[in-house]
């Protein structure tokens, strides 16, 4: 009986009281019904297999729940035969996730749009899935009576400040973007309002915590075509040798996102707390992604170009052509500290050039895309 009960790894969740607030406990090897918005994106389908991997019941929340190839490879991750539902969720609209959040004791908040340049139309594209999304995602955990735990899937982009700070200022979890605004910088400013949102809105629930997950820009295996166009696709530009976005960026392992996720739910110490999720190089300009590969799949060739130098966006912000926030993603290096990620959920992140050869190998060996050899 005992050996039943370990192999099947049943659910200990408790509802406690500790210093009037209502909790979580989560304890190392239990499984938990979790919830995972987005589930088929780049960063919540590695979520859903990092989630079945360690037993775990997950249910999958997509937008198109019946449209089976978009779904397809989450069905085929280890473990989803017995353990893997999908449904549906949509982010702007109310209710949508009620009854896939029914019964879950967890809900991993990985929906999101992603676009850090564009900014036309920006509060219909950007701004509104992300606020009101994540408006509709916790009305439906408090109508569900449930969900004890909240992991959001935020950004540096809600953590960095372009300007207003020392250019060596080493950004942290206490650290929020308090320069962006839907003009000047509009990915920034919904992903902040939406985090700051969650933040205080769920200071006042007691009966659901909050843990915010900010990762850097995130590469690593792709296990469908779609991830390709994710942010992938700095990565990908460099095996078609498409000219590219130039700017200073820093980077994270998708694997070790999911890592983070992981844990986050384990611990105790990372109730209501923020975890910035970047890997240890300093930052580097994302053309530079291309030597990396060079250097690790050698007869391939990778080229990176940009397609404005930083001295003509710097011109072009001169004239008023180009807004403050393009000239700084070209000129200003953002620097983050991951200690509290090692520390506090015990991610240790992954090399940048594995991590980028992982990226453009999981491309071309799945033939979604096709490189150029060396000479």
């Amino acid at each position: 009986m005992l050996g039943e009960v370990l192999r099947v790894r049943l659910l200990i969740l408790e509802t406690i009281q500790v210093l009037g607030e209502t909790r979580l406990t989560a304890t190392v090897g239990v499984v938990m019904r979790i919830a995972v918005t987005g589930a088929n994106g780049f960063v919540g389908s590695h979520v859903v297999g990092a989630l079945l991997a360690e037993g775990h019941t997950v249910r999958a929340v997509v937008r198109d729940a019946s449209d089976s190839a978009k779904t397809r490879h989450l069905v085929s991750l280890p473990g989803a035969g017995s353990s893997l539902t999908i449904a549906h969720g949509d982010l702007l609209v109310d209710g949508s996730y009620d009854e896939a959040f029914r019964g879950v004791q967890v809900v991993v908040h990985a929906a999101a749009v992603i676009d850090v340049l564009d900014s036309a139309n920006a509060a219909e594209k950007i701004l509104k899935p992300s606020l009101q999304g994540s408006r509709n995602v916790l009305k439906s955990i408090q109508r569900s009576g449930s969900v004890r735990r909240l992991v959001y899937i935020s950004s540096v982009a809600a953590v960095q400040s372009p300007y207003g700070l020392e250019e060596s200022h080493v950004f942290g979890e206490a650290d929020w973007n308090s320069w962006s605004t839907l003009e000047r910088d509009a990915y920034g400013f919904a992903k902040t309002s939406a985090e700051r949102w969650l933040t205080d809105e769920l200071e006042k629930d007691a009966s659901c915590d909050l843990i915010s997950l900010c990762p850097a820009i995130v590469l690593g295996p792709c296990l469908a075509k779609a991830h390709t166009k994710s942010s992938c696709a700095l990565v990908r530009e460099c095996i078609y040798h498409n000219p590219m976005n130039s700017y200073f960026g820093s980077f994270v392992d998708v694997r070790d996102l999911a890592a983070a996720t992981v844990a986050s739910l384990t611990s105790d110490r990372s109730r209501g707390a923020r975890f910035i999720v970047v890997s240890d190089e300093p930052p580097m300009l994302t053309t530079q992604l291309a030597t990396l590969a060079a250097a690790e799949l050698p007869q391939y060739s990778f080229v990176g170009t940009p397609k404005h130098s930083e001295w003509l966006v710097w011109l072009l912000a001169r004239v008023g052509m180009a807004t403050p926030f393009q000239e700084a993603m070209v000129v200003k290096r953002f620097i983050f500290s991951n200690s509290q990620l090692k520390e506090i959920l015990g991610v240790r992140p992954r090399p940048l050039a594995e991590t980028v050869k992982d990226t453009a190998t999981s491309m071309i060996d799945h033939g979604w895309v096709k490189p150029k050899l060396s000479r």
